[in-house]
């Protein structure tokens, strides 16, 4: 199958055609790069300091990650199955309260 392109797909700049994530992976290459270039100059109390900070980001990921999964599900499940009712104000507000503590969690 032949990809069309337009002379407006040419102009366009190489930010707009990028990938969804490339942004993030690119902060997350540049303060790996940074560590490891800092690593050597470090004394022990910095290597402490960056294990611990890594460690607990993975976690922090893992645990928002995991809130999401499971915030879908439930929504998803709620709305299949016609036990929630978007208009009901009490219920927007508990499904809402639950999207906002996903949003939030992080930066707590």
């Amino acid at each position: 199958m032949t990809e069309l392109r337009t002379e407006a797909d040419d102009a366009a700049p190489q930010s707009a055609r990028r990938r969804p994530f490339d942004r993030h992976r690119a902060a997350l290459g540049g303060a790996l790069r940074q560590t490891r270039e800092s690593w050597d100059a470090l004394g022990t109390y910095g290597r402490f300091e960056q294990i611990v900070s890594l460690i607990l980001t993975g976690l922090v990921s893992l645990v928002v990650a995991v809130a999401l999964l499971h915030l879908l599900a439930r929504v998803a499940l709620l709305v299949i199955f016609g036990l929630v009712d978007p208009a009901d104000q009490a219920v927007f507000q508990a499904i809402f309260g639950m999207i906002l503590t996903v949003l939030i969690a992080p930066w707590c």
